[in-house]
């Protein structure tokens, strides 16, 4: 058995896809959710740091959009889990960022700002997706706020809600 806490990748991607899939069928019958969201993304390590109050600070970028299944806790209290690539239906990127000017205004403002420049992003204004997620990224959302556009099922229903938060945002 490999403890995702040895493993050398130990991120949001935990190990590899093989290593969760030779598991999967051993343990289909203890398949329990912990609390874990079903969907989340893989990263890769960009940078870390210690941080002054003693944490250890790591920065990360987003690869890809994931599904976690047949999650089981170990005795070490740690998590092993199949992790599967989540693919995204095409959207018509022109015509979806034409019905959002604001919000691409607000992520180009955004992005101007001089501490989000040191975070050296690859936005691509002319994606809908890159537009959304990195507006979901940089705009201030709960966690919750944050896995619902992450579950959202395409760029259009990110930028629906999106539009309903920095609505919400305006108003306060």
């Amino acid at each position: 058995m490999v403890n995702v806490s040895n493993c050398s990748n130990v991120y949001v991607r935990f190990c590899s896809h093989k290593l969760f899939a030779c598991h999967k069928a051993f343990y289909k019958k203890r398949d329990f959710d912990f609390g874990i969201e079903k969907v989340g993304t893989s990263v890769q390590i960009v940078d870390f740091n210690n941080l002054p109050n003693g944490l250890l600070g790591i920065t990360v970028k987003a690869e890809s959009k994931v599904s976690l299944n047949n999650i089981i806790q170990l005795e070490d209290k740690s998590y092993l889990g199949e992790v599967l690539p989540l693919t995204e239906p095409e959207v018509d990127d022109q015509s979806l960022l034409a019905k959002y000017p604001d919000l691409i205004e607000v992520l180009v403002k955004l992005k101007e700002h001089p501490e989000i420049k040191t975070l050296k992003l690859d936005i691509d204004l002319d994606s809908a997706d890159s537009v959304s997620y990195h507006l979901g990224n940089l705009i201030p959302l709960t966690a919750d706020e944050k896995q619902t556009l992450l579950t959202a099922f395409d760029a259009d229903q990110r930028f629906k809600i999106l539009s309903k938060i920095l609505e919400s945002i305006r108003k306060t």
